[in-house]
């Protein structure tokens, strides 16, 4: 199962920033209940990585991304917003996640 969403540049940067800070945690480093996260936010962060290089500026555009990233996904934003930061375009990202991942 895919899960579509509209996104555009700004937001799809935001989101690459707070994948970014998984890039330096070993792999190996972690147990066996952390690996599977972190595999899954590393695939996030390969596609949004991929995705900013790749899209327009410009335009809205829309994402299509399996169920069980989606998942992860939505789990990453949730930790951001508990921290108390605030981005718009990842609230409204959050926004479109949750109705489909019920």
């Amino acid at each position: 199962m895919k899960v579509d969403f509209k996104t555009n540049k700004q937001t799809v940067i935001a989101v690459n920033a707070l994948l970014s800070r998984y890039d330096n945690i070993e792999f190996y480093s972690l147990n066996k209940r952390q690996k599977v996260p972190f595999a899954m936010r590393m695939e996030l962060r390969y596609i949004f990585i991929k995705k900013t290089m790749s899209c327009n500026p410009a335009k809205d555009f829309k994402m299509k991304l399996p169920y069980y990233l989606a998942d992860e996904l939505l789990d990453v934003i949730r930790e951001y917003c508990e921290s108390g930061a605030y981005n718009n375009g990842i609230e409204l990202l959050k926004n479109q996640l949750h109705p489909q991942l019920l």
